[in-house]
Parts: C-alpha cells; sequence; structure tokens
C-alpha cells in the first residue's frame, strides 16, 4: 500500500516547521530516497498572533489556518499536522473547514505521557502564554491524575521573551541559557519531567542539558505522524 501524504500547516513560527519536517525524516525508516514519506507544507508565518488573540487583544487566526488547511486538503494530502501548540486553540475552526483527518499535537502528547510516564507525578509545562491561557495541556493532564507545575507570572513574561527572540534571531547562546533557567526553575519546583510545549523550545532547549527527561511535542507529532504516513496507524 502506498504511504499517505501528510498536510503540515506550519510557518508557526517558521524555523519550528523547518524542525518539524526535518524530524519527520529522522524518524523515517528510508533504504532509499523514494522510500521517505511525501509531504505538502504550508509555512505560512503571515495568520495573525494567536497569543493575542487568544488574550483579546488582536485578530483571530482562525481564517488563515482555514485557508491553509482548505489549500492542503485540495493538494490531496491524507491528513493534517500543526507544528505549534497554541495554535491548537483554533482547532476548531479547522477541522470545520476541511473533510480530512486532523491529527492533534495534544491529544498525542498527552497519550504519549500516560503510556510512557505513568510513574512520575509532576510534569514541569513550559509553554507560550496563549497555550497556557487556552488551558489546552492541564486540565487534560490533571485528568488523568499528573500535577502540572508552571513558571510564576514574572517567570514566564520571561520566557515569552526567549520565545520571541528565538523567532526573530534563530538559537543563540543566550536563548539557550534562558531557556535552561526556565527548565531548572520548573525542576527546582518539584517537576519530574520537562513538557516543552511550544516548538521554538527543542530549537535551543536539549535533552542533556536537564537532570529529567525532555518530552518534546514536536518529535513526538513527528513519529507519530511517520506511523499515519506508513499506514501503521488507523487514522482518526
Amino acid at each position: 500500500m502506498h504511504d499517505r501524504v501528510i498536510g503540515v500547516l506550519g510557518g508557526l513560527g517558521p524555523e519550528a516547521t523547518v524542525d518539524f519536517c526535518s524530524r519527520i525524516i529522522g524518524n523515517t525508516n528510508a533504504p532509499t530516497e523514494q522510500d521517505h514519506i511525501r509531504c505538502i507544507v504550508d509555512n505560512n508565518p503571515k495568520a495573525p498572533n494567536r497569543n493575542h488573540a487568544i488574550a483579546g487583544n488582536g485578530p483571530s487566526p482562525a481564517p488563515a489556518f482555514e485557508d491553509s488547511a482548505r489549500m492542503l486538503e485540495r493538494c490531496g494530502v491524507d491528513f493534517i499536522v500543526m507544528p505549534c501548540n497554541t495554535a491548537h486553540a483554533f482547532v476548531d475552526a479547522i477541522l470545520q473547514s476541511i473533510s480530512i483527518p486532523f491529527i492533534s499535537m495534544i491529544d498525542e502528547t498527552c497519550n504519549h505521557l500516560l503510556e510512557n510516564h505513568q510513574n512520575i507525578e509532576h510534569i514541569g509545562l513550559l509553554a507560550a502564554d496563549g497555550c497556557l491561557r487556552a488551558n489546552l495541556y492541564q486540565t487534560k493532564l490533571e485528568e488523568s491524575g499528573f500535577t502540572v507545575v508552571l513558571l510564576s507570572s514574572t517567570q514566564q513574561e520571561a520566557f515569552m521573551r526567549t520565545v520571541y527572540n528565538i523567532k526573530q534571531f534563530g538559537a543563540s547562546k543566550e536563548s539557550r541559557k534562558d531557556m535552561e533557567d526556565n527548565a531548572h526553575t520548573l525542576i527546582s519546583a518539584g517537576a519530574e519531567i520537562i513538557l516543552a510545549g511550544c516548538t521554538e523550545i527543542p530549537l535551543v532547549l536539549k535533552p542533556e542539558s536537564i537532570s529529567v527527561p525532555l518530552v518534546e511535542t514536536t518529535e513526538i507529532l513527528a513519529k507519530q505522524s511517520v506511523r499515519y504516513a506508513k499506514r501503521e496507524l488507523d487514522l482518526p
């Protein structure tokens, strides 16, 4: 049977989308070039700021997401993924605009934690303001028996400055240190695992730089996307 074609609703941000696509390649067992998975990517950074929209301070990016999803469907993809956690606050609008499956980064991550980290209680969540405000992870994780550890409001403001610096300038020595400090703050507060709930985080924070496991939502979605594309999993 032929591989399914992956549609990537990207640009949120652009470098995080490139990182995601590289992980698709890295997680594919491909003895030859032809064994790799076809991906159609809309790396569109023009959608309005999703964090501002969720806070009620700007226009909704939903119409832009809908346009991208419809375009990907017209291009013939079999399912759509979106390598951005915060943008999942607008997933209902996306679902209403297409007739093909959408694979949720949030659901795949929560399922991964339940299946692989049942022995831990406290999850340190690093995520953008909009993701936290939309409560994309907290309720699901707490209902599953986890305790979510967050940064203080002042620390969260510093975290967001780091995220936007990564978006603007790329990875730097300063942004790496700042992100490591954020993770260490949560570890000191009792986190037994760090959940990288923003796709800019893996651009600067590496598993070997912290003393507890790092769960990267980008990596989880990439691995699961490969499994869906290779028909190892049934589409929802």
